[in-house]
């Protein structure tokens, strides 16, 4: 399955709210702190946020209404309904 490609503020703001969890990917001209949140989702997700390589320097499980702020700038932020990759790869989210 092919995600939803976003690259605008608009389609970037909006991602999956009100929607049943689905591939979405962001993608940005430079590196920056990108959170998270899961407002009004209807649906787990796991969230991988990339280099400007394509390589995961930070994962997180989100469940609904949940806040959650990176440590690191990532390029790309993908955004999978949870499960939907390899076992292990994600963590749980506080």
């Amino acid at each position: 399955m092919q995600p939803k490609i976003c690259k605008n503020l608009i389609t970037c703001s909006l991602g999956l709210m009100f929607q049943k969890p689905k591939p979405l990917l962001m993608a940005f001209k430079k590196d920056k702190h990108v959170p998270i949140h899961t407002w009004f989702m209807r649906g787990t997700i796991d969230v991988y946020w990339l280099d400007e390589n394509k390589k995961i320097v930070e994962r997180a499980t989100l469940p609904p209404w949940k806040y959650y702020k990176p440590k690191v700038k990532a390029r790309y932020v993908l955004e999978l309904p949870e499960g939907a990759a390899l076992p292990g790869w994600t963590k749980k989210a506080s």
